[in-house]
């Protein structure tokens, strides 16, 4: 606003073209402030939490986990964006699993975020569709890609004393925290499991979400939410000439007494939710998102 000019000190070249950039010495430095965030945030919810690696070493880890992304395009639509690539690089190095699991992998970013934890000797993927797969992990873990769903998996050969298991399939939360405590599981990462906001964003949220089996005792039969979404399909016609054409869909979810039966019962079985910080602040994310793309890191009983 001209009005206030004289105390604008942002530079306003129309004449130099660049989308974004950032020196790297800032840039290391702000990941190293992301590391602190999210060490103080897991320090706060598990008691005997312990630091194992400075925040030197697990900046070098994402960002050369990160290069690889980038340079394997996993960073792109179908892969979590980059400041959830970089929370789930943070976590998993301080958390060090050895053993990842994670239902809906798609093209695989994910896995190799988490690919940088020290301890980490086997990770355990489940997709119905493994076509778009593309992640190059280091070769000394072993990596099993299962089409078969996480509920008919059997895990007793796996040690689930140190491990952590990422739910990024977009469905049922409560079957999911149940399946996950029969199994043995205690540590839980949720993608997209909202609210009000981030149910009406998306397609395919994952009803009953968090939101709501933490709040299941204000739920009533015959709640309803219902939305709409514009579907966007491409066509390219011999890599020459391309469009899209928009369709709105429109989308309902009522609570009925199954269902808050079944959020009763998940929300039995969990010790505690927490919101994984966002590190918006931290780093640039290029593709546009919806508005609540809020990570939950669920602790179980």
């Amino acid at each position: 606003m001209s009005a206030f000019s004289d105390y604008d000190l942002v530079n306003r070249n129309p004449l130099k073209k660049k989308i974004f950039s950032i020196n790297d010495d800032f840039q290391n430095r702000l990941i190293k402030l992301s590391f602190e965030r999210i060490f103080l945030f897991l320090k706060d919810i598990i008691p005997d939490f312990k630091l194992e690696i400075s925040s030197d070493e697990c900046a070098r880890n994402f960002k050369k986990s990160f290069a690889a992304a980038k340079a394997q395009n996993l960073i792109s639509y179908g892969g979590i964006p980059e400041k959830n690539y970089l929370a789930l690089s943070i976590i998993s190095q301080l958390l060090n699993p050895s053993l990842y699991v994670e239902s809906g992998f798609f093209k695989g970013s994910s896995l190799l975020a988490v690919s940088d934890a020290k301890n980490l000797k086997h990770i355990i993927g489940f997709d119905p569709i493994h076509s778009e797969y593309k992640a190059k992990l280091p070769i000394d873990i072993k990596l099993t890609l299962l089409k078969t769903d996480f509920s008919k998996y059997n895990f007793e050969d796996e040690n689930l004393t140190s491990s952590l298991v990422y739910f990024d399939d977009h469905i049922n939360t409560a079957e999911r925290i149940l399946q996950a405590s029969d199994k043995g599981f205690k540590n839980l990462i949720f993608d997209d499991s909202c609210g009000l906001m981030g149910t009406a964003e998306r397609i395919y949220p994952s009803l009953p979400s968090l939101f709501f089996i933490d709040n299941v005792n204000k739920l009533i039969e015959g709640d309803k939410i219902e939305w709409s979404k514009d579907r966007e399909k491409k066509f390219n016609f011999f890599n020459f000439f391309s469009f899209s054409l928009k369709k709105k869909k429109y989308f309902s979810f009522q609570f009925d007494k199954t269902t808050i039966d079944l959020c009763k019962k998940a929300r039995e079985r969990i010790s505690a939710i927490h919101k994984i910080p966002d590190l918006n602040d931290y780093i640039y994310t290029e593709r546009q998102m919806p508005n609540d793309i809020t990570q939950h890191l669920v602790t179980l009983k």
